[in-house]
Formats: structure tokens, sequence, C-alpha cells
């Protein structure tokens, strides 16, 4: 009896959900055109890869344009008034991780180790291994707003460049972080729970 050939091995193998650009049809790039004009008129900036960008909130929303609509206008306010467009351009503009400003100064309270990869799929993984927290230090070195200003930066730099390697691919590239704290919860490593240790 002859032996059923072994099965392929898919190096690359492609993720459920999966969007190619190339595959997107007219209505829905209809939609992306849309949503931008509408995003834009919210008082949105939009960039080179302003397509992208807007094309997250269909996909978010299963192509629903009124919901995506919604979440675009929401999203277009608070980025205005938290000022991450600006974090967007210096990141255009050439500022890799570790020139994110006051993030050094962070780094020399936290004991934290961050590293980026690629998954199989293509999409992008942000690791964040915390340790001890210097709460004298922190407190000398960074104020409320730098502390979110980080967080936003880092956020920030891995959305542009996800935004910027579908661009490249032509493939939607989806952004995932692990944080390990070695029991260490979110909760414990806010700015709320490092204020009720500050001397």
């Amino acid at each position: 009896v002859a032996e059923a050939p072994a099965a392929a091995v898919n190096n690359n193998p492609t993720a459920a959900n999966y969007v190619a650009l190339e595959e997107l049809t007219p209505e829905q790039w209809q939609k992306i055109k849309d949503l931008k004009a509408a995003y834009l008129a919210a008082g949105g900036e939009l960039d080179e890869y302003g397509d992208i960008f807007i094309l997250r909130f269909l996909v978010d929303k299963d192509w629903k344009y009124e919901k995506a609509l919604k979440k675009a206008k929401s999203t277009a306010a608070w980025r205005a008034k938290s000022g991450v467009n600006g974090f967007r351009k210096q990141i255009a503009s050439g500022l890799v991780y570790n020139e994110i400003p006051n993030i050094k100064e962070l780094f020399t309270t936290v004991a934290v180790s961050n590293a980026h990869s690629r998954t199989k799929a293509g999409d992008l993984m942000t690791f964040i291994d915390y340790g001890s927290l210097d709460v004298n230090k922190f407190f000398k070195l960074l104020d409320n707003s730098q502390y979110f200003d980080i967080n936003n930066f880092i956020l920030e730099y891995v959305s542009y460049h996800s935004d910027k390697l579908t661009q490249e691919t032509g493939a939607l590239v989806r952004q995932f972080m692990v944080i390990d704290a070695g029991g260490i919860g979110l909760a414990h490593v806010s700015l709320r729970m490092f204020i009720r240790f500050k001397p």
C-alpha cells in the first residue's frame, strides 16, 4: 500500500483574520475613501499610510460603516487632545524606540526588558518584562503627564510601524503586546499604584 504524501509544512501560515489589500473590493475601497474624508473633517490627521490607518476601523467593526465612523470620530478627537499625532510625526521622521522622550529615565527607575518580534503570520509582537520599581527615583525624574506620554509613544510606535509594514507587505499587519510581570498585574504598574507608594 502506497503511503500518503507528507503534508507540506507551512512556514508562513495565514491567519484566520488575514486581510490582503489587493483583495479588497471596490465597495470596500469606497468605504475607506468615505471614512477617510469623515475622519479628516472631524479634525483627524493622516500621513502617507492614511488608508491603512482608516482600514483598521472598518475591519475592527466588520465593515459596518456607521460603527466605524463613530469610532473614527472619537479617535480623531482623542488623538488631537492627547498629542499623539505629534508623536507619530516624530516616529515617521526617524525616531527610534530608545529615543522616545523620557523612556531612558523610566528604565532607570523600573527594571524592565523590552523586545520586538514578528509572528509567523507577519504580525508585530512587543514583549515587556517588568521587574522592580524604585518609587523615589521615579517621582524625582518623571511626572504624571510624562509617564502617560511614554506609554502613548510606545503604542504609537508600534501602530506606525504596523501601518508601514502593511503597506510594504500588502497584508494588514496587527499588533500584540505581551506583558510579563511575574505575578504583577497591569493595576500594579499603573500610575495610581505608584502614587500610593510615593514617599
